[in-house]
């Protein structure tokens, strides 16, 4: 084995080590926004069972504050789902038929 070659076979060792380790952290990030959206619809769906019952939340102006709050985190699930890349349907494509 020539040195050239020694040095051809290290240089592809160490992009194999590289290529993992990035493999590894877009896992790691990828799991992490799964599990930040998972949380966000949670949120959502006390806010939307809070709007319903009525028990909690009495007034109009804390119904409106609780129904922004659960628009807000809609827009975080889907900025979410754009950098998972998942983007979910819009509206009018679901309603349409379309995927």
């Amino acid at each position: 084995m020539s040195a050239s070659e020694l040095v051809a076979w290290i240089l592809n060792a160490v992009q194999l080590v590289t290529l993992l380790i990035a493999w590894l952290v877009r896992s790691a990030h990828h799991k992490h926004l799964a599990a930040m959206r998972q949380q966000c619809q949670h949120l959502r769906a006390a806010c939307t069972e809070a709007i319903s019952s009525g028990e909690v939340i009495k007034t109009d102006g804390s119904r409106q504050f609780v129904r922004n709050l659960a628009y807000g985190l809609l827009g975080i699930e889907s900025h979410v789902d754009a950098i998972i890349g998942k983007p979910k349907p819009s509206a009018s494509q679901t309603s349409a038929g379309q995927p």
